[in-house]
């Protein structure tokens, strides 16, 4: 029970809106920050049904994109346009999968630098799993490039947690 106390106390932390890497998507990455909130609005939701813990499903929500503070105008959300990097060359979409893929590797490095809890950063790392990017995948098997898949997966981990695996699903919902 103290165990659970702990937890819930350094959770509670980083459970403010104000807190300011969320502070820092809503100005840098406001469309991402909206993303997080719709994220965690579905994510808990699903948690309560399941009997999950429905408190580091909603933090986790709120930081699974962290990383898309390291280059936001890369993603579709954040954009002006309709527009999302492509071309009719292998290497420049394959580079511009590899450079949306390392929004998650950022995000547990900013997670890790400002000290978020294990939970949290777990979360963040593994909310694709080893799921395909399959815009970039599909748009060069559209146009006939050679590539392989493995260029367009994210490293994973799959979700070790029910949590992290509601949060996965939600954020592809």
């Amino acid at each position: 029970f103290s165990d659970a106390i702990i937890v819930m106390r350094r959770l509670l932390r980083f459970e403010s809106l104000s807190n300011p890497l969320l502070l820092r998507l809503s100005q840098e990455a406001s469309g991402t920050f909206h993303h997080i909130i719709n994220v965690s609005i579905l994510a808990q939701k699903s948690a309560k049904s399941i009997g999950a813990d429905t408190l580091l499903v909603r933090i986790g929500a709120y930081y699974h994109d962290l990383g898309k503070l390291y280059q936001p105008e890369l993603f579709i959300e954040n954009q002006s346009g309709d527009e999302i990097p492509s071309s009719e060359d292998a290497d420049t979409i394959r580079r511009n999968a590899q450079r949306i893929i390392a929004h998650v590797k950022k995000g547990v490095e900013i997670a890790a630098m400002n000290h978020l809890p294990n939970e949290l950063i777990n979360i963040i790392a593994e909310h694709h799993g080893t799921t395909r990017m399959l815009y970039f995948y599909e748009e060069a098997k559209r146009q006939g490039l050679k590539v392989r898949k493995t260029d367009f997966k994210y490293d994973g981990p799959i979700p070790q947690s029910k949590e992290s695996a509601i949060i996965m699903l939600s954020d592809s919902v």
